[in-house]
């Protein structure tokens, strides 16, 4: 029996309100040992200004309301910290290099596991073969519920859509940087409502109308935003619908327009990791005027605020006087911070770890792994054609090299030779693959961090969308290159042969995957790639007998597929 289409709500249903109560909030990160200068102050003799136990403060004794049904921006120049206190507050600081105490507490003693929560990343990261509809589809069916039908799913993705304004580019597909078809504002707008699918009473966004713009050379995701003015107006404002319908609201931001401001319920402005104000933004003017720094007509308070918190490292003097100013402005604060919160009784809640939202079923996760990446596949015609036209090509080019080997001697040593150069066609899949995945890992460490998709539905649902390209690659290589070399005519031969082409291509896709879990970095995947790559090779008996090689390299032969005795 499936559930009701009224209780799979988003957008300006109702949802369960949260308080957000943040005290004290401090975050210390440990800074890395300088080697070099370790080493210098070793041989000279120095005292070293490092230590295993130095760290820098990155939020310093923070505490901030957030009420539910309001809008509340982080502001602050670069470094203040704005992001920090963002993802401290969704607990997503990493635990191993960051030492955070304080409290975080959601509705008087509860914790971020037991309310609905969502984070929206800086980055738009989106497939871009996938249309706007299909992108929210495939996140509806990662993040609601396993027991809703597939009607009631889809009744969900409309309802996203025309929440979002989304209705007139919603069959448009999401394009490249280098190719775009949907701007930076419906791109934004998208990233937010895969998140709105999961339908939060908290809702986290880093940086909603900025973004970030790194180069992207691939065709399988995109990470362009290009937000113009009145897109970021457009944004914000529908984050203040949202949190008109009762969420809790909380975006880091840097230095909004005028009309970004008034849309604002609260404001905390940073710097250096030290709270200058945290309050109404409709009070703000008041209070700063009450402490010599009133904001002057027709100025953006936004802007007058960030410029107020900013170090100006111009001069040695300028800087000393920013510092002079910042410090009596945290002092100001500190101060009137004390007096409101004497009255009230401080919540003493020990930190708590992210927790990750409960997603659906292995199986539902698997079958959309699949689906998705067989039409993103289908969708780039080049990347299986290049694939294809590839192996073609090496199998003419190695053919036509080793064409018709003769049975004598010499035949028979370039018979070794030519078998070892069609092994070798499993490095160039390597490689391939290392880039899509080193690409396409973006994705999935965003939905693995919300708890919707796994690792073994990832790796299993690629794979299974990705045999159109797996096994066509080394049959149209065996035929081509077995028949041209002139090997043993028997069925028997070849399809050895085929086989170990084909268990040489998934051992290559295979070792691809681990590279890319060791190191996100493509420079560094492929560094470690090409090393055990060199090792399997030199080891498996093709250069070397196995007999030759010490005995305390010889167990290196069994982890290659492609060993020969």
């Amino acid at each position: 029996m499936s559930l009701p289409t009224s209780k799979i709500n988003i957008g300006t249903k109702a949802v369960s309100p949260v308080d957000v109560c943040v005290r004290d909030l401090s975050v210390h990160v440990k800074l890395e040992v300088d080697i070099r200068s370790y080493v210098q102050d070793v041989f000279l003799q120095r005292k070293s200004t490092h230590s295993k136990s130095s760290s820098k403060t990155i939020l310093d004794t923070v505490s901030v309301d957030m009420p539910a049904g309001s809008l509340t921006a982080i502001l602050g120049s670069s470094g203040s910290g704005k992001t920090t206190l963002l993802n401290a507050i969704a607990h997503r600081t990493p635990s191993k290099s960051m030492d955070v105490s304080g409290s975080i507490v959601f509705n008087q003693g509860g914790q971020l596991k037991d309310v609905r929560s969502a984070y929206v990343v800086q980055d738009d990261i989106l497939l871009p073969k996938l249309t706007i509809r299909e992108t929210l589809r495939y996140a509806a069916d990662l993040r609601l519920p396993s027991r809703s039908t597939q009607q009631e799913r889809e009744d969900v993705v409309e309802s996203t859509i025309l929440e979002l304004g989304l209705k007139e580019c919603a069959d448009t597909k999401i394009g490249t940087s280098a190719n775009s078809q949907c701007s930076g504002g419906e791109k934004r707008r998208t990233s937010i409502g895969v998140q709105l699918l999961s339908d939060p009473s908290v809702l986290f966004c880093d940086e909603p109308t900025t973004g970030m713009c790194p180069h992207s050379t691939s065709a399988q995701l995109t990470f362009d935003t290009g937000v113009d003015a009145h897109s970021a107006f457009q944004i914000v404002q529908m984050l203040k619908n949202l949190a008109t319908s009762g969420r809790t609201v909380i975006i880091s931001i840097h230095a909004p327009r005028s009309e970004i401001w008034s849309l604002l319920d609260r404001v905390v402005l940073l710097s250096k990791g030290s709270s200058l104000y945290c309050g109404p933004a409709k009070g703000a003017a008041s209070y700063f005027k009450d402490i010599r720094h009133e904001i002057p007509p027709f100025v953006n308070p936004a802007e007058f605020l960030v410029d107020l918190a900013a170090i100006d490292c111009r001069s040695a003097k300028a800087e000393e006087f920013t510092l002079s100013r910042l410090e009596m402005l945290k002092t100001a604060w500190k101060s009137k911070e004390i007096s409101e919160l004497s009255s009230e009784e401080k919540t003493t809640s020990p930190f708590l770890e992210h927790s990750q939202i409960h997603g659906v079923g292995f199986r539902r996760q698997l079958l959309v792994m699949t689906i998705r990446t067989i039409k993103t596949t289908f969708r780039d015609p080049m990347g299986m054609a290049g694939c294809i036209l590839q192996s073609t090509i090496m199998a003419l080019v190695y053919g036509w090299i080793f064409f018709k080997l003769s049975t004598n001697e010499a035949g028979i040593r370039s018979r070794e030779g030519a078998i070892y150069v069609a092994l070798y066609q499993s490095y160039l899949m390597l490689m391939l693959e290392v880039y899509r995945l080193t690409v396409d890992i973006r994705l999935f460490d965003m939905e693995r961090s919300d708890g919707v998709v796994g690792v073994p539905a990832f790796l299993l649902g690629r794979r299974m969308a990705k045999v159109l390209e797996d096994l066509p690659v080394p049959i149209i290589f065996s035929l081509i290159f077995y028949f041209m070399v002139g090997l043993r005519r028997d069925a028997a031969s070849f399809g050895i042969f085929l086989a170990v082409s084909v268990a040489s291509q998934y051992s290559a896709v295979t070792l691809g995957c681990l590279c890319v879990a060791l190191s996100r970095d493509f420079a560094v995947s492929t560094l470690i790639a090409n090393l055990i790559f060199t090792i399997q090779f030199l080891s498996c008996g093709w250069v070397v007998q196995a007999e030759q090689l010490p005995v305390y390299l010889r167990w290196l032969r069994w982890i290659v597929s492609c060993h020969v005795d």
